[in-house]
């Protein structure tokens, strides 16, 4: 896994929250 895949969950888990 990169980086960008990470920042990918987490905008995708603020944007759920």
């Amino acid at each position: 896994m990169t980086l960008h895949w990470w920042m990918h969950w987490f905008w995708v888990t603020v944007h759920f929250a």
